[in-house]
C-alpha cells in the first residue's frame, strides 16, 4: 500500500498567513507599551536611555532562562 503526502501551503503570496496581516502577540503589545513608557522617562530626565537594555539583550535574557529552565526540568 502506497502513503500519500499532501502538502498544503497556507502562507500568502507576501510570506504571511492570510488574515493575520496586523495581529500581533499579547506579550509583544505589552513589550511595547512598556518600551514606549521608558522612553518617555527618558525624555522628562528620570531615566538614562543607557540604562533601557537593548531587545536583543532581553531576548538573550529570555533566551538562557528558557533554556536552563528545560535543563531543570529533565
Amino acid at each position: 500500500m502506497r502513503t500519500r503526502v499532501l502538502q498544503v501551503n497556507v502562507l500568502g503570496t507576501n510570506g504571511t498567513i492570510p488574515g493575520t496581516v496586523g495581529l500581533a502577540l499579547k506579550e509583544n503589545q505589552k513589550f511595547k507599551k512598556k518600551e514606549a513608557e521608558l522612553k518617555e522617562l527618558v525624555k522628562v530626565s528620570s531615566l538614562e536611555e543607557s540604562d533601557i537594555p537593548k531587545v536583543l539583550t532581553i531576548q538573550n535574557w529570555i533566551a538562557r532562562y528558557a533554556v536552563q529552565h528545560k535543563q531543570k526540568m529533565f
